[in-house]
């Protein structure tokens, strides 16, 4: 904000001048004496006016050890850096088209116009709008008054769910003619017989297969770069959401029986490639799994076939013997209503309440 000061003869008494976001304004100087007085009251209205601009609240934000993050952390909310790289670009195509204008006179509809004729998707519309929501939790720490979020319009999005494969596809699918490594037929066997993620199954180590109890440790995944987490998606390095599954009798023999040929050890990773231990590229698996696809004759028309089709095959055959409280928790779903409750159990609970399930998985898979 720009402005100056200037003595008022008549009136004995110093002015200031000055122009904002709002227009030009002039305001008596109360209190001074000096004009050094009244250049530091102009200053004070400067930086009381200006803590509303957007650029100002969000110049912080999502910058590696900032303070904006570090209070997220302390909510239990750590982001990834890829996350943070994502949010801190928004943030920077926000300040660019909105810095200047004051956050409690920011004109909700035009924001909302400018994403309706926006080409991004209905996701990244979402981000942005997310985004647009973490500056105004930011005002009540750059702002003497806190501003009350507007309610932004989320978009639809367009994506198509996964379908899922039939009883039949499925045997068809897991048919060993189909694959032409054992190896990659056992990961899909794995992740179709015990419903994880395909991040889930590339991170698996031999330490998690509890053979006796015929479970399966869920205790992180592998990101795209090859890097593993010690949690599991949606839950951070305080707050794991690690979870139990149970294993399949005939799946179960299956990988002992590799697990002895390959002669692993207990931190050797279940899947590598090369025999190393740098876990399968999740491309390199999406290939197979298209490949395997096209041999088993199953029909794609009209149909989105993708390895996480298998989570869906899983969590639908489960649900018919099991009620839905027991498969959201065997698959690691959360909800509003179930995260915290599902996250509050303890190791040895849900290893119990897992092995209930036992029996279930073995009659559908076996």
């Amino acid at each position: 904000m720009a402005g100056k000061v200037i003595y008022d003869n008549f009136k004995k008494r110093w002015m200031c001048s000055y122009e904002n976001s709002t227009g030009k304004h002039k305001r008596i100087c109360h209190g001074c004496e000096t004009e050094e007085e009244a250049l530091e009251f102009l200053y004070r209205i400067s930086q009381k006016d200006n803590q509303f601009l957007i650029k100002n609240i969000a110049k912080d934000m999502y910058l590696p050890d900032g303070d904006h993050l570090k209070r997220l952390e302390q909510y239990g909310k750590k982001l990834c850096l890829k996350t943070i790289k994502q949010k801190r670009q928004v943030i920077e195509l926000i300040v660019k088209e909105y810095g200047n204008v004051k956050i409690d006179n920011l004109d909700i509809r035009r924001v909302q116009q400018e994403l309706i004729n926006d080409g991004h998707s209905p996701s990244w519309k979402n981000q942005y709008i997310e985004t647009f929501n973490a500056i105004y939790d930011e005002t009540a720490w750059k702002c003497d008054t806190p501003v009350r979020k507007p309610g932004f319009r989320r978009f639809i999005r367009h994506s198509k769910k996964a379908d899922i494969l039939t009883e039949d596809e499925l045997d068809k699918f897991l048919e060993i003619r189909n694959w032409d490594d054992e190896k990659i037929y056992l990961f899909f066997k794995l992740v179709s017989n015990c419903g994880l993620r395909m991040g889930e199954a590339r991170a698996i180590k031999i330490k998690q297969v509890y053979r006796d109890e015929h479970l399966l440790l869920v205790n992180g995944f592998c990101k795209n770069n090859g890097e593993r987490t010690n949690y599991n998606k949606c839950g951070n390095s305080e707050e794991t959401r690690i979870r139990f599954v149970p294993i399949p009798e005939k799946t179960l023999v299956l990988i002992e029986k590799y697990i002895k040929l390959e002669n692993l050890g207990r931190e050797d990773y279940l899947f590598t490639r090369d025999g190393g231990t740098t876990p399968l590229r999740q491309e390199y698996l999406e290939k197979k799994f298209k490949k395997a696809v096209s041999k088993s004759e199953i029909n794609p028309h009209n149909r989105k076939l993708v390895p996480h089709s298998l989570r869906y095959t899983y969590v639908t055959k489960m649900r018919q013997v099991l009620d839905i409280e027991k498969v959201q928790k065997i698959v690691g779903h959360s909800s509003p209503q179930m995260t915290q409750y599902y996250t509050r159990f303890e190791f040895s609970e849900m290893a119990k309440f897992a092995k209930s399930a036992i029996e279930a998985a073995d009659k559908i898979f076996n």
